[in-house]
């Protein structure tokens, strides 16, 4: 019978080998967009969402958050896909 559209782009994406690509675009999005006062999201592979801080102590904030973090993101996109997360000091550009 009839699929639903929303049930046939992941199964479109993976055939043509974007999928991942997608999703790692989607969970930078969202955490820029929940986070982006905090970090600026730099890339996600394998579990691991790398982001981007202005310094030492910033880092060290969001690590103590960090589970808080991943669990949000993970809720609002819908799948369980962070694991950890990842920082890189001084590495973007002005917020």
């Amino acid at each position: 019978m009839f699929e639903p559209i929303g049930d046939l782009m992941p199964k479109q994406l993976k055939r043509n080998s974007i999928y991942a690509a997608a999703q790692a675009a989607r969970i930078c999005f969202e955490a820029k967009t929940l986070y982006g006062h905090l970090f600026e999201p730099i890339s996600f592979k394998n579990g691991v969402l790398t982001i981007s801080c202005g310094n030492n102590i910033e880092a060290q904030n969001i690590q103590f958050k960090s589970q808080e973090i991943i669990k949000k993101i993970n809720l609002k996109i819908g799948l369980q896909m962070i694991e950890r997360i990842k920082f890189r000091v001084n590495c973007h550009s002005e917020r």
